[in-house]
């Protein structure tokens, strides 16, 4: 987390936030990405991808827990190139587990974008990240409510320096069965006009 902040600033991980809001969840996992893209032979970008599991404590119902994934991704265009898209997403494999709620859920052009911790049970703690340019969107096409259900957030502009999106989910499954989510991020960059 602090090599990510000290990269990315206020587009990294927590946002404008310096530190991981207190959110009373159970931290479960996190797993880490890096990319080079190219294009022809130039290097057009560098990205950091990240997603951290929680578990939340006090929400079991019916036998199943609830979870929260917390997902962010950062690129950083090359001198010649700007960013077009970010988009990280999660998807669940069994059709015993549900997506259920899932920040940011409209779509924003104006920054900063706020991604709420709170559920259905309780209230949480929100964060801000900064939206330099373009817009944040749910992808329709990535994004699906309830059986092996799925996640996905968007960043599109045109923007030639750094941009970060955070964006959290819940979801459950049964209480007696591991986690077993897929987790994905595109990145695309062009050269500029």
């Amino acid at each position: 987390m602090d090599e990510n902040r000290e990269e990315y600033g206020e587009n990294g991980i927590w946002g404008l936030s310096a530190n991981e809001p207190d959110h009373g969840l159970e931290y479960v996992g996190a797993w880490q990405d890096s990319t080079t893209g190219r294009r022809a032979d130039d290097t057009a970008f560098t990205s950091d991808h990240l997603v951290v599991l929680y578990r939340i404590p006090e929400l079991e119902l019916d036998g199943e827990q609830f979870y929260r994934a917390w997902l962010w991704s950062g690129a950083v265009p090359e001198t010649s190139y700007q960013l077009e898209s970010i988009r990280p997403s999660v998807r669940l494999v069994h059709d015993s587990d549900d997506m259920r709620r899932y920040d940011p859920a409209r779509t924003t052009s104006d920054g900063p974008v706020p991604v709420s911790f709170a559920t259905s049970a309780r209230d949480g703690p929100t964060i801000e990240f900064p939206l330099h340019a373009g817009k944040v969107e749910y992808s329709a096409k990535q994004t699906k409510v309830g059986e092996a259900g799925s996640y996905g957030i968007t960043w599109t502009g045109e923007y030639d320096s750094t941009q970060g999106i955070n964006a959290t989910c819940v979801m459950k499954w049964p209480t007696d069965r591991a986690y077993d989510i897929r987790w994905n991020a595109e990145i695309k960059a062009a050269p500029k006009q």
